[in-house]
């Protein structure tokens, strides 16, 4: 697994926030995506056959007041990453 986001938010009225975050692969293995807290890591390998595995990475925070922001990016590793 290697590391490739850290997720935060902030809220200007200083209320506390919920977040929630989630990543899905176009090669959808299990334990392709680690969350702990606020962190992502991806499996930065795929298979031999196919495409470019592309990670979709979404996050979301909540404030006490309801509001809602929302945040996403793409992540590839590519078909072939040799010499």
């Amino acid at each position: 697994m290697v590391h490739v986001a850290d997720v935060t938010a902030s809220d200007t009225g200083g209320s506390g926030l919920a977040s929630l975050l989630a990543g899905a692969a176009t090669e959808d293995d299990d334990g392709d995506v680690e969350v702990d807290g606020g962190s992502i890591a991806v499996r930065a390998e795929k298979a031999a056959r196919g495409r470019a595995r592309t990670y979709s990475l979404t996050a979301e925070a909540t404030d006490v007041a309801g509001n809602t922001a929302h945040s996403g990016a793409a992540c590839v590793v590519p078909h072939s990453q040799g010499g």
